[in-house]
């Protein structure tokens, strides 16, 4: 994207936010219009930069949407406080980009011996999660088949719900994870919540 347009984005869409946040529904239109088509541009040229595959670009549109309308939703003064519109638009696309490469290396190679707190503020892992009678030395087997099942669990989540339990279980607050992920902080607290207590129920089902 040429230095020409970049200023035009810089000094048209705080124009079209103030008048969007003043309840004008059609500047709110051209708004996500106009970021659509900077996110869809940023989308491609990052994707191509990194190798990751055309047909991931409207995954990561919608990701970056998805992070801008809860910014916009939730803390709509961070938004009118950009300096540099497409330098901000261009971060959140990198960061989203940087979140998919991280979930295609990750998604099969979840830590299992990682600490992290656990909704009781306890230091734990996710072997603290399998099953007492198969964490022994003596059950390597079992031990290996029910990592294997816990793995499967984790992987069965939506990618959105993976990406925030990972972050958490390398070692991010869920205020830190809101920020990141652009989510509501109640969303990704109650994305934790429940991955724990499916952890614990899976581990309780297979002692009984």
């Amino acid at each position: 994207m040429n230095k020409r347009t970049q200023i035009d984005h810089n000094e048209f869409l705080p124009v079209l936010m103030d008048r969007a946040l003043s309840g004008d529904s059609h500047a709110e239109e051209e708004l996500w219009q106009q970021m659509i088509k900077v996110v869809h541009k940023y989308s491609e040229i990052i994707c191509q930069k990194k190798h990751v595959g055309e047909s991931e670009v409207e995954d990561i549109v919608q990701n970056s949407m998805i992070s801008i309308m809860s910014v916009l939703r939730n803390t709509p003064s961070r938004l009118q406080a950009i300096g540099k519109w497409s330098s901000w638009l261009y971060r959140v696309v990198d960061n989203k980009v940087n979140d998919h490469l991280r979930w295609i290396r990750n998604r099969q190679t979840i830590s299992l011996d990682k600490s992290f707190n656990d909704s009781e503020e306890n230091t734990a892992t996710l072997l603290d999660f399998l099953p007492s009678n198969v964490s022994g030395p003596e059950d390597k087997a079992g031990q290996r088949q029910m990592i294997k099942a816990a793995i499967k669990l984790i992987s069965g989540l939506s990618k959105e719900r993976q990406d925030v339990f990972r972050l958490y279980i390398q070692g991010m607050t869920q205020k830190e994870i809101a920020e990141h992920t652009g989510l509501p902080q109640t969303t990704v607290n109650n994305y934790i919540y429940r991955m724990l207590n499916k952890l614990r129920d899976f581990r309780d089902n297979q002692e009984n």
